[in-house]
């Protein structure tokens, strides 16, 4: 009467364990099949959308292999969020688009102001360059690699932040590795998408999943990467100039977040770093 059955406890707990597990593999597997699916795409959309008339390098044929990435990048997110399949949700777009843009704004201050004194203006500004660069990149990117990839990864398979957040950076670092010309200066620009990666991702994290917080923070520096000549403008590493506006923006989004939490007594959100 009233006794515990260790083994039953144990069962019990095993049991749970064991659909754990078995979600965790689903969910890898989904990641997987997405990560497989964009691969085959990203080989041969371009081929496709060219049949289709779309002259190459145009702002609609940009557009629409991006759409066609958000296909099984979609897909696996529906039925990683299961039971809600809230797609939108999982990804954090249903977030506070104004709070994203306004924790944006102040803290790329520091970017802006240092360019403004320090660098000409682009004389060589075209709109629909600007707005693939610019505007669709950081939309585009932050929905796939943070808010999907690390998103997935963090939010749902419980993985480690460093680690979460590394293995999208190999693929968004691969991506820029073109913008260096030897070995040296790729690696350099990979150092500085990984910091990136880390720095986008805790400000997603800890401004509870609201992923319009990165996407404007993004936006922001690539449109004062674009609207500014500024040292190294052309390649993700920048200049020394460029990389001490950068950090001392990093400083102020940290200090800002830390302070944002502590006024409306939120605790940092605790979670695992490395495991």
């Amino acid at each position: 009467m009233g006794m515990y059955n260790q083994s039953e406890g144990e069962g019990k707990q095993s049991k749970g364990e064991d659909t754990q597990s078995s979600k965790t593999a689903k969910w890898t597997w989904y990641i997987f099949a997405a990560l497989l699916f964009c691969l085959v795409l990203y080989k041969y959309t371009g081929q496709w959308l060219g049949d289709l008339g779309l002259p190459k390098g145009s702002l609609i044929k940009y557009i629409c292999t991006f759409l066609i990435y958000f296909i099984p990048t979609f897909g696996a997110t529906y039925f990683i969020a299961a039971p809600t399949k809230n797609i939108f949700k999982a990804l954090g777009l249903n977030g506070n688009a104004l709070k994203g843009l306004a924790v944006a704004v102040v803290c790329t201050l520091p970017l802006f102001v240092g360019f403004l004194f320090t660098s000409p203006l682009n004389k060589e500004m075209n709109w629909e360059y600007g707005l693939k660069t610019v505007v669709f990149a950081a939309l585009f990117e932050e929905i796939i690699f943070r808010g999907f990839l690390f998103g997935m990864l963090f939010r749902y398979l419980k993985i480690g932040f460093v680690l979460a957040a590394l293995i999208p950076s190999l693929l968004f670092g691969s991506i820029h590795l073109y913008q260096g010309a030897d070995l040296i200066s790729a690696l350099i620009v990979f150092a500085a998408t990984f910091i990136g990666t880390l720095y986008f991702s805790w400000m997603y994290v800890e401004w509870h999943f609201n992923l319009w917080v990165p996407v404007f923070l993004h936006l922001l520096m690539n449109l004062l990467w674009y609207l500014f000549a500024t040292e190294g403008n052309t390649s993700a590493a920048g200049g020394l100039a460029s990389n001490i506006f950068r950090l001392i923006s990093i400083a102020l989004a940290i200090t800002l977040t830390l302070w944002y939490r502590k006024k409306h007594s939120q605790k940092l959100i605790a979670y695992k770093w490395f495991s």
